[in-house]
């Protein structure tokens, strides 16, 4: 009887049933990601400081949250008086500060990120 009831061992059905856990992974993967991707990131128009900092685009945040997270940048990073520090915390935002040379006009990056996908960015230059 219990020879019966043991049945041979089949990797073709744990293969099957790998394949079937990997494809949901992967579908699920790609539904996220296009989820994520599905909000565009729009620019803010104007100019910024009398006018150093130009090109302030923002992902899930609003013009007015971006505006006032570039101000509080200025402030607690010193710019203007001393060379920012690479990473300035602003509220909940973390706000990294590159330095970029270009050719005849270097300037600088700033990216922030904050929960919920919040992003921005904006430029200086000299």
């Amino acid at each position: 009887m219990l020879a019966r009831l043991r049945r041979p061992y089949d990797l073709s059905m744990e293969l099957r049933r790998l394949r079937r856990g990997l494809s949901f992974a992967v579908t699920a993967i790609v539904l996220v990601g296009i989820d994520a991707s599905a909000a565009s990131a729009r620019s803010c128009p104007g100019q910024f400081q009398q006018g150093f900092f130009t090109d302030l685009t923002v992902l899930n945040a609003d013009c007015a949250a971006a505006k006032q997270v570039l101000r509080s940048w200025v402030r607690r990073s010193g710019f203007g008086y001393r060379t920012p520090a690479p990473v300035v915390q602003v509220g909940s935002w973390r706000c990294r500060f590159t330095t970029i040379q270009g050719e005849s006009n270097p300037y600088g990056r700033v990216r922030c990120r904050a929960s919920r996908g919040r992003f921005l960015r904006f430029y200086g230059f000299s």
